[in-house]
Parts: C-alpha cells; sequence; structure tokens
C-alpha cells in the first residue's frame, strides 16, 4: 500500500481521448471533467441537470469551495459537451454511448446519497408498512453496471479497450451508520472491481476504482458536512481525481494497471492495492486472510478456474485443524521440488534462457496473458542467442537455420496437430482443395466479393465521411470469402455492414486458447482444462454448432462449385471422413485464412500510408499494368515486381504466424546441440525477421529489399507461411486474394490516413493470432474513373 501526492503534472496529456462521464454536472464529477478537458479529453457528461460551469459554493460555516485555485489552469468549456441523461434508464445511457462512438476512458461517476431515515416507517392509508424506494441502488449500483456493461461492450469491437474508473467511497471500507444503504453500494461497487479485475485482459482494458473520504459537495449532507469541517479534518479537494501506482516514483511511468482502488483523504492518495481481504486482519484474523488473499490470487490467475480443494480455505473458524496445513505444506514442497527437478534434472535443463521459464510455467502465462510474448521472446534471442528455453518443456529457435532443421523433416508435424504421425494423412485428404486447378475455378467467387468490397468501402468511407475502419473491413470481406469457399456460403457481412457473430466469436475463442493452452501444460488441469473455463465452452459450443449446420446443409445438397467444402463433402459421402473430421475442418480453415489475411492487409495497409513514396510506387505500377478494373486478374496481378515486394515486405515485418508453429521434437542435431525427443519446439518468425543480423533495418518497411539482387539481407529468413511439409496449404489460395483485392482497391481509390498515430507493430497483441488495432482510412475513387463504373 502506498500513499503519495499528486499535482496536475502527473496527469498524462490526453489529447484525442474521448471520455464519457456520468454524474458530471457538480462535485466531484465537474472536477474531473475539468481535468479532462484541461489536458486535452474531449468529454462528454451525463447528467439529468445542465453543467453547473462555476463552482457550486456549499454553505456552510467556514469552508467556501468557491475560494478555491483551480490547480489546473484554464478550461475549455467547448471540450465538455452535455448529454441529457437519466443514468438508471437504460435506453437513454445506451443511446448517449451509441452517439458517442469511440470511447477511451468511461467514469461512471453518478451516486446519489439517501433522502430519508433507513429506520423511519412510511404506511400507506391502509396501514401497511411501504417498501422503501432504494433510489440509491438504482443510480449507485445498477447505474454503475450498465455503464460498465456499455463501455465493455464499446471496447470489445475497438480492440484495445481502454480504461474504466469507478467512483466508489470511503465508506466502502468504513461504513457511514446513517448512510447504510449508500455505504452497501458503494461496497458492492469495490466488489465489482475486484471480480471484473482478470476478465479485463481479454478486452486490452482496465477497471479501476477512487474512494474518496469526505468531499464537501452537494452531495453530502449538511449535518455531516459541518462537524467534518469545523474540527478542522482533513477533506479530499474535488479538483484533483488522479491515480498513483505501487511507487511514487512509478507515477509517471507508462504502465498500466488494473482491478486497482485509491483512497482519498486531504491531499494525500493511498493505493489499496490488495484484495480487500488481506486489508482486514480485524475482520478475518491472520489465518484466515492469508487464505482467502492467496485463494483469490489462484482465481485471478486461472481465470474462472474453480480448485473445489481450496474452498475449504476459505474462512476456516478452526485453524487447528491441521489436514489444510499439511496439505499446503506439501504443495509447496511439490512446488519446490518441480523447480528444483526443472532447473537441474529436466532434459532441457541445459539450455539458457529466463530463470522463470527454466523453472515454471510462469514466464510464459505471464507474457502470452499479455498478447505480446512475441517481443517478450525476441527480447530473450537476443541475451541468450539462437535457442532460448521459454518454459520446461518448450524450446524457441530464432535462426534461419531453424526452419529448415525443425520444419523440412519429411516426417512432420495441420493447424493445431502437433503429432507427426497424424499430420500427413489430414494434409493429403485436403491437398486437393488448394491445387492450381482448384484455384482457377475459385478465383470467380473471390474476384465477385472483392469487387463487392471495393464498391461498398468507397461508399462508406468517402472523402466526405469520417472514414471507416478499414480493419474490420478486412476482417469482413476476408471472413465472406472463406464462408463463400469453407461452409459453401458468406457470412454476408459486407452485406450487413458488421461482422457476423460467428467470425466475431474467433477473437475471443483465440484468446481462450491462449488461457486453454496455458492450463493444459499443467499436468493435474491437462485433461480438465477446457471445462475450467465456462466461457470458452460457451463460445466453442456456439463456433461448433454454427459450424455443424453448416456441414448438414452442404452435405443434403448437390453443387457444382468448386470450393473447399465441396471437395471435402464428397470424401464425407465416400465414407473417406467422417462429418465431425470434415466440421473441424472447414472451421479451422475458416479461422485461419480469414483471421491471417485479414491481418495481412491491415497490416500492410498500415504501412503504406505511412509510406506515402511506397503507397505511390506500387499504385503507379498497378494503374500503369492495366487499362481498366476489369483487366485485373490474381495471375496478372502477381506478375507486378513491386507489388510482390509489398507483400513480401509487409509479411515479414508483420509476420501472422508470428508465434511461431509449434511441433513436436523427434530428436535431433542444430547449433551443435542435441535437442531430446519431446520438447515442443518451433522457430519464432518475428524474432527471426526483425533481427539485423539478416534484414538492414528490420523494423522498416522497405519493399525494395526484395527486388535488389545485391541486398545482404537474408531473404531465406522470411518464412510466413513456414515450409516444408509444415507449409501452410492455404498459401496459394492467399496470394491470389490479397493480390487481387489490393490491385483492384489501389487502381479504384486514393487513400488517406485519418488516424496517423496507429502503430500495428505496437499496439498489435498475439493471442495464436493477431489483435490488430483500429486503422481508419478515407477513399478517394481516382478522379480518371467513372463513379458508375460496372463492377
Amino acid at each position: 500500500m502506498t500513499a503519495l501526492h499528486l499535482t496536475s503534472a502527473d496527469i498524462p496529456d490526453l489529447r484525442g481521448k474521448v471520455v464519457v462521464l456520468t454524474g458530471g454536472a457538480s462535485g466531484i464529477g465537474l472536477a474531473a471533467a475539468r481535468i479532462f478537458a484541461s489536458k486535452g479529453a474531449t468529454v462528454h457528461v451525463l447528467d439529468r441537470v445542465p453543467i453547473d460551469y462555476q463552482f457550486d459554493i456549499f454553505e456552510v460555516p467556514g469552508y467556501e469551495l468557491g475560494s478555491q485555485p483551480n490547480e489546473l489552469g484554464p478550461f475549455s468549456e467547448v471540450s465538455v459537451i452535455f448529454h441529457k441523461c437519466n443514468v438508471v434508464d437504460w435506453k437513454e445511457l445506451r443511446s448517449v454511448f451509441e452517439k458517442v462512438g469511440g470511447v477511451d476512458i468511461v467514469v461512471a461517476n453518478a451516486g446519489i446519497s439517501e433522502e430519508a431515515d433507513f429506520f423511519s416507517d412510511v404506511y400507506d392509508s391502509e396501514g401497511n408498512l411501504q417498501e422503501p424506494a432504494y433510489e440509491v441502488i438504482d443510480v449507485n449500483l445498477k447505474a454503475v453496471l450498465n455503464v460498465t456493461k456499455l463501455a465493455l461492450n464499446k471496447f470489445a469491437k475497438q480492440k484495445p479497450g481502454g480504461s474504466i474508473v469507478i467512483t466508489a467511497s470511503a465508506t466502502a471500507y468504513s461504513p457511514e451508520q446513517s448512510l447504510p444503504v449508500y455505504s452497501a453500494s458503494k461496497a458492492a461497487l469495490v466488489g465489482l472491481i475486484r471480480a471484473l479485475r482478470p476478465s479485463m485482459k481479454k478486452f486490452g482494458a482496465t477497471i479501476n476504482g477512487v474512494a474518496p473520504a469526505a468531499t464537501i459537495s452537494k452531495l453530502l449532507p449538511k449535518n455531516l458536512a459541518a462537524p467534518i469541517i469545523q474540527a478542522g479534518s482533513p477533506v479530499s479537494k474535488r479538483q484533483v481525481e488522479a491515480y498513483g501506482k505501487d511507487d511514487p516514483n512509478e507515477v509517471r511511468s507508462l504502465g498500466r494497471w488494473n482491478g486497482r482502488v485509491i483512497l482519498t483523504l486531504g491531499d494525500c492518495w493511498t493505493e489499496l492495492e490488495e484484495p480487500i481481504a488481506a486489508l482486514r486482519l480485524q475482520w478475518f484474523g491472520e489465518y484466515n486472510t492469508e487464505k482467502t488473499a492467496f485463494q483469490q490470487v489462484l482465481t485471478d490467475m486461472s481465470h474462472w478456474v474453480r480448485i473445489r480443494r481450496l474452498n475449504s480455505w476459505v474462512l476456516l473458524l478452526e485453524p487447528e485443524e491441521t489436514t489444510i496445513i499439511d496439505f499446503h505444506i506439501q504443495l509447496v514442497l511439490y512446488g519446490l521440488a518441480t523447480i528444483l527437478y526443472n532447473l537441474y534434472f529436466h532434459p532441457l535443463a541445459a539450455f539458457p534462457g529466463p530463470w522463470l521459464g527454466r523453472s515454471s510455467l510462469l514466464w510464459r502465462f505471464i507474457h502470452t496473458s499479455t498478447g505480446r510474448v512475441h517481443v517478450a521472446i525476441e527480447q530473450q534471442h537476443r541475451k541468450f542467442g539462437p535457442i532460448v528455453r521459454v518454459s520446461p518443456n518448450e524450446l524457441s529457435f530464432g535462426s534461419v537455420e531453424s526452419w529448415k532443421a525443425i520444419y523440412g523433416f519429411k516426417k512432420l508435424c495441420i493447424g493445431s496437430e502437433r503429432d507427426p504421425s497424424k499430420h500427413g494423412n489430414m494434409r493429403k485428404m485436403l491437398s486437393a482443395a488448394f491445387s492450381q486447378k482448384s484455384l482457377l475455378d475459385q478465383e470467380k467467387i473471390v474476384s465477385d466479393k472483392i469487387d463487392q468490397f471495393v464498391e461498398i468501402i468507397g461508399v462508406k468511407g468517402s472523402a466526405e465521411s469520417d472514414g471507416i475502419n478499414l480493419t474490420k473491413w478486412y476482417e469482413m470481406v476476408s471472413f465472406d470469402i472463406l464462408g463463400e469457399m469453407a461452409f459453401g456460403e458468406s457470412f454476408y457481412s459486407l452485406e450487413a455492414g458488421k461482422p457476423h457473430f460467428w467470425s466475431d466469436l474467433v477473437e475471443e475463442h483465440l484468446y481462450f486458447i491462449t488461457l486453454l493452452d496455458n492450463l493444459s501444460r499443467i499436468g493435474a488441469l491437462a485433461k480438465a482444462a477446457r471445462f475450467l473455463i465456462p466461457s470458452n465452452l460457451l463460445v466453442r459450443n456456439k463456433n461448433s454448432q454454427y459450424s455443424r449446420a453448416k456441414v448438414e446443409r452442404i452435405l443434403a445438397m448437390k453443387t457444382t462449385r468448386k470450393d473447399f467444402i465441396s471437395l471435402l463433402a464428397q470424401k464425407v459421402r465416400c465414407g473417406e471422413v467422417d462429418k465431425e473430421e470434415m466440421t473441424a475442418h472447414v472451421s479451422t480453415l475458416a479461422i485461419a485464412g480469414g483471421e491471417t489475411v485479414s491481418t495481412f492487409l491491415a497490416a500492410t495497409t498500415s504501412f503504406l500510408l505511412k509510406n506515402p513514396a511506397t503507397l505511390k510506387r506500387v499504385t503507379d505500377e498497378i494503374r500503369g499494368s492495366f487499362q481498366s478494373y476489369e483487366d485485373i486478374t490474381a495471375q496478372a496481378a502477381q506478375t507486378l515486381r513491386y507489388l510482390q515486394s509489398v507483400i513480401n515486405e509487409g509479411l515479414r515485418l508483420y509476420p501472422p504466424g508470428s508465434q511461431g508453429f509449434p511441433r513436436i521434437s523427434p530428436g535431433f542435431q542444430i547449433h551443435g546441440q542435441h535437442i531430446p525427443q519431446g520438447a515442443e519446439i518451433y522457430t519464432s518468425a518475428w524474432t527471426v525477421t526483425h533481427d539485423p543480423k539478416h534484414f538492414l533495418e528490420p523494423m522498416e518497411f522497405k519493399p525494395e529489399r526484395w527486388m535488389d539482387k545485391n541486398s545482404s539481407d537474408v531473404k531465406e529468413a522470411s518464412q510466413p507461411f513456414s515450409l516444408g511439409p509444415r507449409g501452410c496449404l492455404g498459401r496459394n489460395f492467399a496470394y491470389m486474394e490479397v493480390n487481387l483485392l489490393l490491385a483492384k482497391m489501389l487502381w479504384t481509390y486514393d487513400l488517406d490516413l485519418v488516424n496517423d498515430k496507429v502503430d500495428f507493430i505496437k499496439d498489435g497483441q498475439v493471442f495464436v493470432m493477431w489483435w490488430k488495432p483500429e486503422l481508419r482510412v478515407r477513399f478517394r475513387r481516382r478522379s480518371s474513373i467513372s463513379n458508375d463504373r460496372e463492377m
């Protein structure tokens, strides 16, 4: 727990940020709105009454708010937008969020105090005791739940999400006897913050709270305010709404924290960094406090994992019973023995890596949960060399040689299948769907969808608009194409103007796969891992039900279309493949094809827009090679040298499979060392393609490197589709799709980047595949072509 004093200088620049703040017409809310606005944010204030832009002077003897200096400098009312809204009304609240659009910070501040004595009784005309109104619960709790729900809905679509701040109260920790319902509502908010803490990671968001002590505003009843002021007790200032970190020296650091509550008293801000139980020894006693705190840590780490044996650790009233203590000691001893084995006796003990990674799964759990594991692994390779042990039985390779050594074996381990003995049969069964003849048959389907996409983005993202989120539109067209190919019909996202629910499930599903992959590495949980995260089962069932329904539909009809699923359906009818296996394959193809292609398109387009000379050169090449839109074909586009260089460079700089393609070691030699059989191994694509030993200026987007015969760059280091028997079956299909789309889009439009601060490399997160930032773009149709061109 850290106490510190903060000033205006500690609050970061918020220019370009959008804030939604409830209860901002006066008091703490208005003070917070002033701070956000003074730091450059656009603040949307929601309240039932208009904003009082003058300090509300609360007339209590000896205390004049109007005389307090404004520490934060001039305040521009233009940057504050007022919305009249009853926060208890779901429809009104939802309507405001819809009008606002993108949101970075949501402050659930609206609150009311009790107007009636809880212990006074009111009777109706028949003499019956009336139920209290409990408006306090509606405003202080229900409205906050609704604000949080709407914020998370926004963050899930935006990716990454923003910040939620909830105004609780010191009465959550020290209840006020004259305000029992108010105190209970604020305690519930602290519980909400704690409960949502582990879940916020999947939204790329944070949730925190501030618990003000006595703050003289309209909310605090005069009878409570007067004695506090007259006694000279410290009073929280409304002008300062800021948030500290664990150490005063870290206040200005860039890191975000989550699930914390700050207690404010006077000018002092105290961070309550531990679970509530750990702060209340007088409630539970030392023994039970320790156990409840430990249980909360475990549940946070496993994200809803329920370990039944731990339930008996909560609120043990008889600490003399030694069975639980014995189990605790055994657990600690087992953990120590496992660490010692991993460090000194494991077959991979001799390989270098971070201590946490060599000794346990913690290093992997920490970095995979952040979505930045590819960067963390790259840093470890810079430190330890071409082979790094990142978890007890896992080796990452960061060399060109490892590509062929790991993936070039004749016997090798489609998709998630790591067993070499099963992989070959899968590949042989699916290869016909990706043959050159099949590609020629499939191009018409792909081209028709791309034509539809090109026409729609010109309308939705016209020069007069605010632009469109091209990241999402790339996902929509990619999944529509893969829906046609894998499920026999489009998802119709382009027609609807929004992603289909199935493709929306994909991102969430991939996050859960990351969690499950971690849990499955724990011996005792390996078989039960998928049942430990209830939300995963829900997402997985929705995914499977939709895929099975589509497969049943295809099997029940006859078609001459040459898509993936039609070829597989024939094998099912012949008895070569069962329906469940077919369902699994088409679902994997749709996810892998849709996500990887959309990732490449979004990242590469952002790189082009940030390099105008490169964009002009590739655009000129395309327009100079095709006299009309109708002349553009995939085969012709693939003969354009600079376009191919742009594609190769985009795949190098932002490889869709940056985390590596894992397989099980058969036992082999590399870099003078024997890699034991059974170890999980992979080449870190991100590490290899961003290594200065392989590419000059590896973080720069330079397509010319792929055309320069004298370049010293090691081109073989970039293998975005892997290679050998492990290579991606859909490679040629992906090249056809991206060549057609880029050629047709750049032939038709000039592009303008709206959010020039977007940075895919810094902001992207990897959970099996990429979670990508928003890419907002406007489109200007070329002046030399007609707006009514037939497509």
